[in-house]
């Protein structure tokens, strides 16, 4: 690592104080105020104007790369609080508000708090609504985020091009709402090319300041390169990386505050034209390109805080025609990473069946560091996936990772990822209780049939498969109708003009205006369902070993008093150790809920999809859950993903792998996680490296689709929490991020722990 970076590093991880978030507040509230009377394009697109030509700016010292994301997010994610207790989304607007100090911010608060957004989206939950999610039941939220840009075009065409494209459009329009997009799109264009002159300038100043000659010259070189990127096309490898950059950080303030899970796509394939010129005409050496990169991994970092930014950036895979993709870029991306030891971005690897040797031995070597990367995605199995949801197969092959394991075309898709988060343990706490919470008491679901009057098992399925329809009905709705309200008060003409279709369409992103749409839900529990399925019908219905009505008087008990049951109950057979009595019902709960989801739409027509990632909310529903049958306790942690529940696999890795993938992973159309930890000691030396290719390569052959490991050692992780200024740079991988172990509550810290400690 040059002396650069460190430095860079270091100026990283001694900042503090990011409190100018609510600057661009205020500055938003006052465009607003003058725009008040204009359409909600024309307003937003003033608003992001206004934005960019006041904000404050700067360049700290060593940097090449203009634009920084430290203004755009608030220090706080509630699942990372300490005193997790709740989950509202990313954040609540009001919450916000918690960490400010030095600042009167009433009148911002207020404003914003007031707005038609706010005012709407207070209305589309009824009481009966409100408490089944407060209960954990489901959960909804209106969307931000979670996209991913066409880099390939900016760097090609550059803002100049895409608004020669909006002006040619808007010049054969007739429709009055497609001119107000087209009026939108420029006025945002042309904000961002201002935006870069400004800069420019300022750098220019700086330059001509500057007394060491070295840091002149690399002045004097980033504003010559504002000056023509993004405005213009990238013909270099440093001006592609300048432009990639600027435009990524340009697209945050448009979204302020906390724009969560702007990932970064195929970065080695979009860059690499640039680099491979740039080799070729003996203009750049893999050192340089080598630091370039390092800058701007760091540059995704904000301090060393706990940000729910999830930025995801992927190498690998295969090109447009199916052949393999890997070239100079994937191993200098993955050097970068390993080099840094920093959290993000989170770096994930494509690998296929044509993926080079060299590769996979250099995704085990990466992953045995234990720094929380690589993510693993079967591109294989990602393109099986895409194609059955109607993406063409080029486009298939360019889909990539936007925030933790969601999935989508790069450019050209708008995923509304976190539109749902559904609970399956808590439809069947509800459905044993005809629809009643066993922790309150609340009507929160159907009044369904007593379950002790059942005479089958299949019966029971039937009556927690009735809370799910039910639920199911009610979450899309209000997501519905929450999705509806974001793009009619929330559009982003500006993240429109650099998504492919959305300029030919003359439609914003958030009104259906990608190439693809479709929203997200996310279901916990899955192997909690299939181990208390199995329990349910061995005990009570075929061996007859435990009435059911001793059962149901357990789980309102939390087991206290019927430890007997309980331990018969733990004993019988559970997902995750390859066994097909249980295995099997797990792949029908999972393919009958992701065909159930799939027949649902939003208003603007984007299909749900569903997935089994838990990004730590299996650690809060489980909190709001009762005990369920499987021999989980009330408050205990759901099960991770698509995994097996924490302590019951018995079998070690492979057994957890051939269970996991019974259920054909293309089918998790939304996408899904599987976390493996092991011991540093696992994966140490050439032995312990062979056995981390084997696990993936086994998981790649069983068509797996996800994989990332914690390699940590559990008694380094509790010395870090009794002791944490001692572990400062600690990283562990939390779900489809990595953050420092220190920076999390304690309930994450302790599931991390907890899932360590069986090898989850």
């Amino acid at each position: 690592m040059r002396e650069r970076i460190k430095r860079l590093k270091d100026a990283l991880n001694s900042k503090t104080d990011f409190q100018n978030w609510f600057q661009l507040e205020r500055i938003k509230m006052v465009s607003c105020r003058i725009n008040q009377h204009q359409p909600p394009l024309i307003k937003r697109a003033r608003m992001f104007e206004a934005l960019l030509n006041r904000m404050p700016i700067h360049l700290e010292s060593n940097e090449r790369l203009a634009g920084s994301l430290d203004s755009f997010f608030v220090t706080s994610y509630n699942l990372f609080k300490e005193g997790l207790e709740s989950f509202d989304g990313y954040c609540g607007y009001e919450d916000l508000y918690e960490e400010l100090t030095d600042e009167n911010p009433d009148e911002v608060k207020n404003f914003w708090l007031a707005d038609e957004f706010e005012r709407r989206m207070a209305t589309v939950f009824n009481s009966q609504e409100m408490a089944a999610m407060d209960e954990g039941v489901y959960f909804v939220e209106p969307v931000t985020g979670h996209s991913i840009f066409d880099a390939a075009s900016v760097l090609k065409k550059g803002f100049e091009g895409l608004l020669a494209e909006t002006r040619e459009r808007s010049s054969n329009c007739r429709d009055a709402g497609k001119m107000t997009f087209y009026h939108a799109v420029t006025i945002s264009l042309e904000a961002a090319i201002s935006h870069a002159c400004r800069f420019a300038t300022m750098v220019g100043k700086m330059a001509a300041t500057e007394t060491d000659s070295t840091r002149k010259h690399e002045l004097f070189r980033l504003k010559e390169t504002l000056m023509k990127v993004p405005k213009h096309p990238a013909t270099g490898f440093y001006e592609a990386v300048v432009s990639f950059w600027f435009t990524y950080v340009v697209m945050h303030a448009e979204q302020t505050p906390n724009p969560y899970a702007f990932s970064v796509g195929r970065i080695d394939q979009f860059l690499y034209p640039y680099y491979k010129s740039g080799i070729e005409k003996n203009e750049l050496t893999n050192i340089d390109a080598l630091e370039l990169i390092e800058e701007l991994l760091l540059k995704f970092n904000v301090g060393n805080k706990v940000w729910a930014v999830s930025q995801n950036a992927v190498v690998g895979g295969v090109d447009d025609k199916g052949i393999d993709a890997t070239n100079e870029l994937t191993y200098l991306f993955i050097e970068a990473s390993e080099q840094l030891s920093v959290p993000l971005p989170t770096l994930t690897v494509k690998l296929h069946e044509g993926t080079p040797k060299k590769l996979m031995d250099r995704v085990a070597t990466f992953a045995a560091k234990g720094l929380g990367n690589p993510t693993i995605i079967n591109d294989d199995v990602v393109v099986k996936s895409k194609l059955a949801t109607g993406v063409s197969v080029e486009d298939a092959r360019d889909s990539v990772i936007a925030g933790c394991q969601e999935l989508l075309v790069q450019g050209a898709e708008n995923a509304r990822t976190t539109a749902c988060w559904f609970s399956l343990p808590k439809c069947l706490e509800l459905s044993l209780n005809k629809g009643k919470s066993m922790l309150t008491g609340r009507q929160l679901g159907l009044d369904t049939s007593n379950p002790l009057e059942a005479k089958s098992f299949d019966e029971i399925k039937q009556l927690f498969w009735a809370q799910v329809d039910y639920f199911l009905e009610v979450a899309t709705s209000n997501a519905s109708a929450c999705d509806q309200i974001l793009s009619e008060n929330r559009p982003v003409p500006f993240l429109s003009a650099i998504t492919k279709d959305c300029i030919e369409k003359g439609i914003d992103f958030r009104e259906g205006g990608a190439r693809y749409n479709f929203a997200g839900f996310l279901c916990h529990g899955v192997a909690n369902i299939a181990d208390s399925f199995v329990a349910i019908r061995n005990l009570v219905f075929e061996r007859q070993e435990v009435k059911f009505e001793d059962l149901i008087n357990a789980l309102k008990s939390n087991w206290e008093g019927f430890e007997t049951i309980h331990q018969a109950v733990l004993n019988e057979p559970k997902y995750g150790n390859n066994e097909m009595e249980v295995d099997a019902i797990a792949v029908e709960t999972a393919e009958t809920i992701s065909e159930k989801v799939s027949a649902y739409q939003t208003k603007s027509g984007a299909t749900f999809r569903c997935g089994f990632s838990t990004p730590s909310t299996h650690v809060l529903y489980g909190r709001k859950c009762a005990a369920t049958p499987d021999g989980r306790k009330h408050g205990e942690s759901f099960a991770y993903g698509i995994g097996p529940m924490q302590g019951v696999n018995r079998k070690g890795p492979t057994a957890v792998i051939h269970s996991c993938t019974k259920f054909p992973h293309w089918k998790a159309h939304h996408g899904l996680a599987l976390n493996f930890s092991l011991p540093p000691s696992a994966v140490d030396g050439e032995a312990g490296k062979d056995r981390l290719r084997s696990l993936i390569s086994v998981y790649q052959q069983k068509g797996g689709r996800y994989l990332q490991f914690n390699i940590q050692d559990v008694e380094v992780l509790k010395k870090a929490q009794k002791h944490p200024h001692q572990y400062r740079d600690l990283i562990v991988r939390v779900h489809g991020m990595s953050a420092y172990f220190i920076n999390l509550d304690p309930l994450i810290q302790q599931d991390i722990i907890d899932r360590i400690s069986c090898g989850l």
